[in-house]
């Protein structure tokens, strides 16, 4: 695809959420027991006996998920109703993959439609505004519940690091805030300073994992 469609305009992941999803839970529980319930009544069975329906029909919970990553994929196709409006999706290549646990989640290429070709210089400002449109690091703009959409650091954080060196997220989380959105490019090791830089930047992480800031100037204020 990348040498019909060239680069591709974003990546992005899509995790299921069994637990979460009532109308699966009532299709569980209609299969396992062949007597029906309500949506409402299986968003209120025990955590136990959700876990237990989902634990025990992996496959009807994978097929579930999979209609929904293709139905949301038709949404944002869609030339009249796509909500990524002018950016609306004209290909894609989805790869989904299982977690240990057994929960399925869809990472997918996607090439947007009007996506700009050249980021890193013509088009900086359309990149830049791209990028704003697709993703938000507001909670007032979280879909559903944000801790959904929170990072937390768990045991995977840390997987294939030896126990001898320091613990270091490997989805290199905090990340740096900023009050605007920009594209950075690496730096060379070969740079100059780049050693400087390179233990500053370390620093600052590790005082947003130990700290809480007011807000940016008490960020900045802190960190010079």
């Amino acid at each position: 695809m990348i040498r019909q469609y060239s680069k591709p305009t974003v990546f992005f992941t899509i995790s299921s959420n069994e637990i979460g999803w009532p109308k699966l839970l009532q299709l569980l529980h209609n299969l396992k027991n062949n007597a029906k319930i309500s949506v409402e009544e299986a968003a209120d069975l025990h955590f136990i006996e959700k876990s237990t329906l989902i634990n025990e029909d992996a496959v009807t919970c994978a097929i579930y998920f999979n209609k929904l990553v293709e139905i949301i994929l038709k949404i944002v196709q869609s030339k009249r109703h796509s909500p990524l409006k002018k950016y609306r999706l004209l290909h894609y290549f989805k790869r989904i993959e299982f977690q240990h646990r057994g929960s399925p989640h869809a990472h997918i290429l996607a090439w947007l439609d009007n996506a700009p070709e050249d980021a890193l210089n013509r088009d900086y400002n359309e990149a830049i505004d791209l990028i704003d449109f697709l993703v938000s690091v507001s909670a007032a703009e979280a879909s559903g519940d944000i801790r959904l959409q929170t990072h937390k650091h768990t045991f995977t954080c840390y997987k294939g690091t030896a126990s001898r060196r320091q613990q270091k997220c490997r989805f290199d989380d905090p990340f740096m805030p900023v009050k605007k959105t920009m594209i950075l490019t690496p730096i060379t090791n070969t740079k100059n300073g780049f050693q400087q830089y390179q233990t500053k930047y370390n620093s600052i992480q590790k005082n947003l994992e130990k700290y809480e800031y007011n807000g940016f100037q008490s960020f900045y204020d802190e960190n010079r």
